[in-house]
């Protein structure tokens, strides 16, 4: 009964990202109308939602120290979004419940990744799905640079990291070197075709870890090793050149103040409670004059909004295990864990993405975040090979 009921769970998360996926390839940021549609927005998350007593069962069967901290923030958003709805009156969309939603997608991804052939499956999806996906916003990105065939000046906004963390899973998974050259060029390149100050960190953030990852394949010669050292600080040249060029010259007038306004105010509630926030209770979104937006961050949000002790249940593990693997990444290659490579890069991409965008209330982009994390989380240990 429980393989079948795990086996169910596969299923549903199968036809979650799938949904998502026809989400991504709108270019504009509505995803074809249903961002206004509740119901229709956060339908990927309700689907993978379907199981989740089953698998909190599970999650606390065989909890530990990084699944309880992780497991009490969870808590803490779902019934600080609770209070905002049911007794402070809050809409669903002034509150903090789709976060809350999204986020316990993550006790479904930790129950269905235990098992080895559902990591090795959701591997095969992903090479397949983000192959075709990159090639999409690799062709409409040029069209738009090219001919500017949509009204709006940038499309594709926060859906880059997903691209161009895909180009490390190219670059290990095909077997053709053609092919691996080919993908891997074309999902960097998207990021560089967005000309936003994300999309090129992101790409840049991809590049070191092909580099990483061709050195250790290759040996550590001393040749490969002076070519990746002068090649990586090549890439921080150009990094810190792009950073300058985005923040004093491209950005449109107006947007670096309006960030701002919302850094400042949420920073500014952060020193009102700086240890426990307001425990998820009031509203994400921010009034000012005839602006209705979210925060510009969400690391802003959790501080502001859960304080110093939120943050901490959220980071501090993920970040202490992302490094602890990073020290192992020739273990990594040489073992061939590239499946656990592609989730980290994509946890380290959305983390920098979310800390200058409101990414977390997008359905579409936060399961790819918390399935990433599960699988990290789930292989802690390189002694564990569910892989």
């Amino acid at each position: 009964m429980i393989k079948v009921l795990h086996h169910l769970n596969f299923y549903f998360v199968v036809v979650a990202f799938f949904i998502a996926g026809i989400y991504l390839l709108d270019p504009y940021p509505y995803s074809w109308g249903t961002d206004n549609k509740p119901i229709l927005k956060y339908l990927p998350v309700f689907i993978i939602n379907i199981s989740i007593f089953f698998n909190i069962f599970f999650y606390i069967t065989s909890i530990n120290r990084s699944r309880f901290a992780i497991g009490l923030f969870l808590i803490l958003m779902f019934f600080g979004s609770c209070y905002s709805l049911l007794l402070s009156g809050n809409s669903f969309a002034d509150s903090f419940m789709g976060r809350s939603l999204n986020s316990l997608t993550f006790i479904n991804f930790v129950s269905l990744l235990h098992f080895k052939r559902y990591a090795t499956s959701f591997r095969r999806i992903f090479l397949y799905m983000l192959a075709l996906y990159s090639l999409w916003m690799f062709v409409l990105l040029i069209l738009q640079q090219t001919m500017n065939i949509f009204e709006l000046k940038h499309i594709f906004h926060e859906e880059i990291f997903i691209v161009t963390s895909s180009s490390i899973l190219f670059f290990l998974f095909f077997k053709s070197y053609f092919t691996k050259i080919i993908f891997s060029f074309i999902s960097i390149s998207c990021g560089f075709l967005s000309f936003k100050l994300t999309g090129f960190v992101c790409s840049f953030l991809a590049i070191f870890f092909l580099s990483l990852a061709w050195w250790h394949i290759n040996g550590k010669q001393k040749l490969n090793r002076r070519v990746f050292i002068i090649f990586n600080y090549t890439i921080l040249l150009l990094l810190s050149t792009s950073i300058g060029y985005f923040l004093f010259d491209y950005l449109p007038s107006g947007s670096p103040s309006v960030r701002l306004v919302t850094y400042l105010e949420r920073f500014m509630m952060f020193l009102d409670s700086p240890i426990y926030g307001v425990v998820f209770t009031g509203s994400p979104i921010l009034q000012h004059a005839w602006l209705v937006i979210p925060s510009h961050s969400d690391f802003l949000d959790i501080l502001a909004f859960g304080g110093l002790a939120s943050l901490f249940l959220f980071l501090y593990y993920p970040i202490k295990i992302i490094i602890s693997l990073y020290r192992n990444y020739s273990e990594l290659i040489n073992k061939g864990h590239y499946f656990l490579i592609f989730n980290i890069l994509l946890v380290i991409s959305f983390l920098f993405v979310c800390t200058f965008n409101p990414v977390m209330h997008q359905p579409k982009l936060a399961i790819f975040f918390w399935f990433s994390l599960s699988h990290i989380i789930l292989n802690a240990s390189l002694k564990r090979h569910n892989l």
